[in-house]
């Protein structure tokens, strides 16, 4: 388990050399054929030189990293780039880091998420994903863009369409099971006005019978008892990462016994919540819904 550091992923790498019973750089350049200097390892173990895909593979090769720990190592490296990476050009390019996300997401074979305080990411409408995105202090264009982007993904995967594809990155075509909670407390959180309350709601209901197979959207009731914390979301793609927004920024989840936790307290989630189309959920998004059109 990690949080926002842009060294994190370096001492991930390190951690792993040893392991693997490779001691020192030196040994791990001679390994690597000489590509990479003894310099340049300390300093990618340190976070100081930008990591990519090309040297983990190389990494991965030369101290012959199993195939599951390859995958794994690939799908936090990922992650980090998107969140941590300090020479990104444009911190503020939304654009690319929603196709960064979308590309986790579809190379899932299972993706689950849990959304406690704001409506799940694929289930926000244009408007609202805009507002959404305005009150972090997004620029005006820049919210516009990606609230778009939001839709045209939310879209393709939960109806495997879009109305704007040529917004959707190529090679898209694969779709995961999606497993989405929503917690009912976000259908009354306003964003922006009541009226796009009232347009997000109505969406929601919806699509209470429009969903793929494959996709299983539930609505987690306020009055629940439940032994879990509910105060923060948290995304888990497969069985092999997860990601949850705290107070203190990011943390991102690797290893057995924490995945294996966030497995159990999502499954707990799927048993106290209901699908969209069942006949308590759509009374909770009418009842949403009748509050919004009343303001």
């Amino acid at each position: 388990m990690f949080q926002d550091d842009p060294s994190s992923f370096g001492k991930r790498l390190r951690a792993l050399r040893k392991e693997m019973g490779c001691d020192s750089p030196e040994r791990l350049s001679k390994l690597l054929g000489k590509e990479y200097s003894v310099s340049s390892i300390l300093k990618r173990e340190r976070g100081e030189i930008k990591l990519d895909r090309q040297y983990v593979l190389d990494f991965c090769r030369a101290l012959n990293v199993s195939s599951e720990k390859k995958k794994q190592l690939l799908a936090v490296l990922d992650v980090f780039r998107v969140q941590f990476d300090p020479w990104r050009k444009h911190r503020e390019d939304f654009g690319s880091q929603h196709f960064e996300y979308w590309d986790r997401v579809r190379n899932s074979g299972v993706y689950r998420q849990f959304e406690p305080l704001y409506v799940c990411l694929f289930l926000q409408t244009e408007r609202y994903a805009y507002e959404g995105l305005r009150a972090f202090g997004v620029e005006h264009t820049a919210a516009k863009e990606s609230a778009a982007l939001r839709w045209s993904m939310g879209q393709h995967l939960l109806r495997g369409r879009s109305s704007t594809a040529s917004k959707i990155p190529r090679g898209s075509s694969k779709l995961p099971k999606l497993i989405l909670v929503q917690d009912e407390e976000a259908l009354y959180r306003i964003a922006g006005s009541h009226a796009v309350m009232k347009e997000q709601v109505e969406y929601l209901l919806s699509l209470s019978s429009e969903l793929s197979e494959r996709v299983d959207v539930r609505l987690l009731p306020r009055l629940c008892s439940a032994s879990i914390p509910l105060g923060y979301n948290f995304n888990l793609y497969d069985d092999i990462l997860a990601s949850m927004e705290t107070i203190s920024g990011n943390v991102f989840v690797t290893d057995l016994d924490n995945m294996n936790m966030l497995l159990r307290w999502f499954d707990k989630l799927v048993e106290l919540s209901k699908p969209l189309s069942h006949p308590s959920s759509v009374k909770i998004l009418n009842r949403a819904l009748s509050i919004h059109e009343s303001r």
